[in-house]
């Protein structure tokens, strides 16, 4: 299992990795030997590649916290994206970056094999908020964003208007094909819209979640 905490939100991050650390460890003893905390800035990567196969000694799980993981060297981020990929289940991995998932191809790919938690200060969120989302493959954080932003008042047309922005914006951080597939995605979401063949709040969720995908 793997959790990504996103964002600069450092007493929310704080207490996330709490719970964590309290649904894995249940005692001293499983804290003494089952949990381990590594800095993403300076770690030797034999020490990482250690941590991640050393079975647990008394919890079912052990628990890595890998703190500032966008600082990561090369070696290191290869090392994490493989185990990703092995699927590993005696392992829980918590990553946290202070960086947003749209500036960093590292992380980008993480989000695809992890669940992403986000935690940002309290600004109002945007439209580029839900393409950096989207652009990360993130579905779940860029419908919980559409939520906030109509729940706030803001208008379909509006919304709409700010993705097709944000997607024009990030043309050249994605595939041709996946960029113009998603040109024809927006327009179609625009005629639905406008036409209202779609209860427009449901409309813009399939058009999330076909960006994201």
């Amino acid at each position: 299992m793997i959790y990504l905490l996103l964002g600069d939100e450092n007493a929310l991050k704080s207490q996330k990795i709490d719970e964590l650390k309290k649904q894995y460890i249940c005692s001293n003893e499983e804290f003494q030997f089952d949990y381990e905390t590594l800095d993403g800035n300076k770690l030797d990567p034999a020490v990482l590649k250690k941590s991640l196969i050393s079975l647990p000694v008394v919890a079912k799980r052990r628990v890595i916290l890998i703190h500032s993981c966008q600082k990561l060297s090369d070696h290191n981020k290869k090392i994490i994206l493989e185990f990703a990929q092995a699927d590993e289940d005696k392992v829980v991995l918590i990553l946290d970056s202070d960086s947003a998932a749209s500036k960093n191809a590292f992380i980008q790919d993480l989000c695809k094999r992890a669940e992403v938690i986000s935690f940002t200060r309290g600004r109002p969120q945007t439209a580029f908020d839900m393409g950096d989302d989207i652009l990360s493959c993130n579905p779940k954080g860029a419908l919980t964003v559409l939520a906030s932003l109509l729940e706030s008042g803001q208008t379909p047309v509006w919304i709409l208007g700010g993705m097709l922005s944000s997607w024009q914006k990030n043309k050249r951080r994605m595939a041709v094909s996946r960029y113009k597939k998603g040109l024809l995605e927006l327009q179609e979401a625009d005629l639905n819209i406008k036409r209202t063949k779609l209860d427009v709040q449901h409309a813009l969720e399939i058009l999330v979640v076909k960006l994201a995908s």
